[in-house]
């Protein structure tokens, strides 16, 4: 979660007040890939989806489920509507032999954000290696927006499970000057 907050608030530096759009898995779309005793689909986009809402008050939070094996379909209903300016993916940039991101050739913009402590996401070897190199921009975040233990910028104070001790300590040593 801490990687998510930060790249979408990186994302919104970039590119203000624009919908923070979430494309989640269906229950349907995990029983295809072959996952077996996970979250209900509401449960899991609501974990990314309020931390959102309550850091970004002022923004849309919209989640989109799809039933497929990847969103390359609800990317191309997206695209041929104009409405694929940005995609982030959480968990890349970090290693050459990645697997593919899915639907990318279909965005203006590619973002890869290598995660904290650089593990990968749960379907990380679901898709096929890339045929060529894809076009992403790798912007990482680390000690610069996000530490192992959390975020680098202030949360909200119901939040403050992603808050990072270490801006937790900047912030107690500049109040007690």
């Amino acid at each position: 979660m801490p990687t998510v907050l930060a790249g979408f608030k990186s994302a919104i530096e970039r590119l203000p007040n624009l919908p923070l759009v979430i494309a989640v898995n269906s229950d349907e779309s995990m029983r295809k890939i072959g996952k077996k005793d996970f979250e209900k689909e509401a449960d899991r986009a609501l974990k990314v989806a309020i931390p959102l809402a309550k850091t970004f008050p002022e923004l849309k939070v919209i989640v989109m489920y799809y039933d497929e094996e990847t969103p390359n379909e609800l990317y191309q209903s997206l695209h041929r509507k104009s409405h694929t300016r940005t995609l982030q993916k959480w968990g890349y940039g970090t290693d050459a032999q990645a697997p593919k991101i899915e639907g990318a050739e279909l965005f203006d913009f590619v973002y890869a954000y290598p995660l904290a402590n650089d593990v990968k996401p749960i379907c990380w070897h679901e898709t096929p290696q890339a045929s060529s190199p894809q076009q992403l921009t790798v912007i990482d975040l680390r000690d610069k927006l996000i530490a192992k233990d959390g975020v680098l910028f202030e949360l909200p104070q119901d939040l403050a499970e992603f808050q990072s001790a270490t801006l937790l300590q900047k912030l107690q040593s500049s109040f007690s000057k």
